[in-house]
């Protein structure tokens, strides 16, 4: 039997057989819209607001691991000052009889984001929506604030393509800070990976070995970096299919410079790709000598600038041969190791070397 049952005829609710009491709370529960291994969503209603709602039910965990009334409401009230048109809104939050937490949530209609998967969606589009998602959770990053639970269902796509990111929360459960930081990577991770399925498969540019074990703010950065990385690539290969013998040589060489400068600087923005893969992607494309003799330039150059902290550096200009790109590979590994320090982390450094 599950460990939550909403009755639709009496619209009373049981968690783990036991009937909640929520007819002095102000709100009606109408219908289930869902439920997981943490808690169950229904539809609800404000009765003196008159306005529709989606109220969320934890499962009361054990003694041992119960979370504390005062981390939740500390949790709730962080989410609550979250102003964003791409955040569900919080409204309420309490606690029944010590043990069943709830929270009060607008109510959005919209399909999840694995539906709407579901329908095949283009590559602009899926880039457009991951876009919006990891924007959104790069600036909740910054504000010391965590999902909890990120995953495909827990957002939604509403009309015009607009994201709404919904069931904040989750992390208050976390046994420790470690297992919050740990689960919030993994989701992170999985759901962009899920977006840009195709993509990655095919070009498999990232270090996600590395990217696991990694805390969860530098997840957001990795997948816009690598939305735009293969953009790039796609660009490459428009260009290769568009060449004739009337083209101009020229422009043909700025563009396909442009695109080499912006990979390499894309790369080291967030420093968890894979150079080898993307040298080996370059030298596949078509491309001269030349272009991947300077994607080995500019990467080097421009992550020695960041190592440095500096606004630029000398580009030397290096043959992608295998005692540069070993090189490359090296100052790009110490670039991680710098990009890592930033967010205090206690892991191993060892751990984020190729």
């Amino acid at each position: 039997m599950s460990k939550y049952h909403f009755d639709p005829d009496t619209k009373e609710l049981f968690i783990c057989d036991k009937k909640i009491n929520f007819s002095n709370s102000g709100y009606k529960l109408n219908s289930e819209i869902g439920h997981g291994a943490n808690g169950i969503v229904l539809k609800g209603e404000d009765s003196k607001l008159n306005r529709t709602v989606a109220i969320k039910f934890w499962l009361p965990y054990k003694e041992k691991t119960k979370p504390d009334p005062d981390k939740f409401y500390n949790e709730i009230r962080k989410i609550a000052q979250l102003d964003s048109d791409k955040i569900v809104k919080i409204y309420f939050a309490n606690v029944i009889e010590e043990s069943y937490f709830y929270a009060v949530y607008e109510f959005v209609q919209g399909e999840s984001l694995k539906k709407w998967l579901e329908n095949e969606q283009d590559f602009i589009s899926r880039c457009f929506v991951l876009e919006k998602i990891y924007n959104e959770m790069k600036e909740v990053h910054e504000k010391g604030i965590y999902h909890g639970d990120l995953h495909e269902e827990n957002i939604l796509i509403t009309s015009g393509d607009n994201v709404k990111i919904i069931d904040f929360g989750t992390s208050f459960f976390a046994r420790t800070k470690d297992d919050s930081h740990q689960r919030e990577t993994e989701l992170l991770l999985n759901t962009g990976l899920s977006i840009l399925k195709h993509e990655y498969t095919q070009y498999n540019l990232l270090e996600i070995s590395i990217l696991k074990v990694s805390p969860p703010e530098c997840i957001p950065p990795a997948m816009l970096m690598l939305s735009k990385v293969i953009e790039n690539f796609k660009k490459i290969d428009k260009l290769n299919e568009e060449l004739d013998e009337n083209s101009d040589d020229y422009w043909e060489d700025y563009d396909k410079h442009s695109i080499i400068f912006s990979l390499s600087d894309l790369t080291c923005e967030s420093p968890f790709f894979n150079l080898e893969r993307i040298i080996q992607l370059l030298k596949n494309s078509s491309l001269d000598d030349k272009y991947i003799d300077s994607f080995v330039s500019y990467t080097l150059s421009d992550s020695l600038a960041r190592i440095c902290e500096v606004e630029t550096y000398n580009t030397v200009y290096k043959k992608a041969n295998r005692e540069n790109i070993d090189l490359l590979k090296l100052t790009y590994t110490m670039l991680r190791i710098q990009y890592l320090r930033k967010f205090n982390t206690e892991a191993k450094m060892s751990t984020f070397k190729d």
